[in-house]
């Protein structure tokens, strides 16, 4: 059966939690969708703003700890 984790991220701005659920998700050949894909920063107290991936959309430049662990995640699993 397909199974596909949506919207995941990590409200502290961080990476170790959302590193390790990755790992655990690939060791499973499950999928996973990081939240979220607007430009901005991560903030965690405000939780309408918060978790953006991408700082720059000309240069991809990850925002947040967060963001830089899900861009060096894709690229080890898919370089």
């Amino acid at each position: 059966m397909p199974m596909i984790a949506t919207e995941l991220g990590q409200d502290d701005c961080e990476g170790d939690w959302v590193k390790a659920f990755m790992q655990w998700l690939d060791e499973r050949g499950m999928g996973y969708l990081a939240w979220q894909w607007n430009r901005g920063a991560c903030i965690p107290e405000d939780r309408a703003t918060s978790l953006y991936l991408i700082q720059d959309y000309e240069s991809a430049t990850p925002s947040s700890g967060y963001a830089q662990t899900v861009y060096d995640h894709f690229w080890e699993v898919a370089p």
